[in-house]
C-alpha cells in the first residue's frame, strides 16, 4: 500500500480533495456520468420550496419548531445563498438570507448533489457531513434528528402492507 489509490478508494477523497472528484459528478439519477450535473440554482430553489411546504405542514413544522434553534442552510455551489429556518414555538418560519449576515445557532452547507437529494427526500445529511461533502457549525445533531420529517413529507415511506408484493397479489 504505497500509492494514494490504495489508501483512498475512488470517490472517497484524498487529503488534497476531501470530497473526491467523483462526488461532484453525480446527477439527479444518482449515476456518475461526468459533466451531467443539475443546475445548482434550480436545485437551490427546489430546496427552498421543500422547506416552505414543511412550514405549512403542521405535522412537520411542530416537531421541527420545538428544537428552538435558528438554522442556516446554504448551498456550497450558489454564491450568496442562504435559507434561515427559525424553529421556535412549534412552528417554522422560512426566511431568505440573500448572503447577508444572519443570527443562527446551526449552519449546514451542502453541495448541489446533496441538496438535490434533500429536495427529493433522499438525503443522508449526516453521511454528507461525515464524508466531508457538507460543512456545519453549531449543535447540528438537534436539526438532523428532525430533518427526516421533511424528507418523509417529500418522499413518504411505504405504508405498512402497501409494498409492491402486496399490491401485485391484490391485482391477481
Amino acid at each position: 500500500m504505497t500509492s494514494v489509490e490504495d489508501v483512498y478508494p475512488p470517490g472517497h477523497g484524498t487529503p488534497e480533495d476531501p470530497a473526491g472528484s467523483d462526488a461532484r459528478r453525480q446527477t439527479s439519477s444518482g449515476d456518475d456520468r461526468p459533466g451531467t450535473t443539475a443546475d445548482p440554482r434550480e436545485v437551490w430553489e427546489s430546496v427552498i420550496d421543500v422547506f416552505e411546504q414543511a412550514a405549512d405542514e403542521p405535522k412537520v413544522a411542530e416537531p421541527i419548531g420545538r428544537i428552538g434553534h435558528d438554522v442556516l442552510i446554504r448551498s456550497l455551489d450558489v454564491e450568496g445563498s442562504g435559507l434561515l429556518l427559525v424553529c421556535r414555538d412549534a412552528r417554522i418560519e422560512v426566511r431568505d438570507v440573500d448572503g447577508a449576515s444572519a443570527d443562527y445557532t446551526i449552519e449546514i452547507a451542502l453541495a448541489t448533489p446533496d441538496l438535490e437529494k434533500l429536495a427529493a427526500g433522499r438525503s443522508r445529511t449526516a453521511m454528507a457531513i461525515a464524508d466531508g461533502r457538507a460543512t456545519y457549525d453549531g449543535p447540528v445533531r438537534q436539526f438532523l434528528r428532525v430533518l427526516p420529517l421533511v424528507q418523509a413529507m417529500v418522499n413518504p415511506p411505504d405504508a405498512m402492507g402497501t409494498n409492491a408484493e402486496d399490491i401485485a397479489q391484490e391485482i391477481v
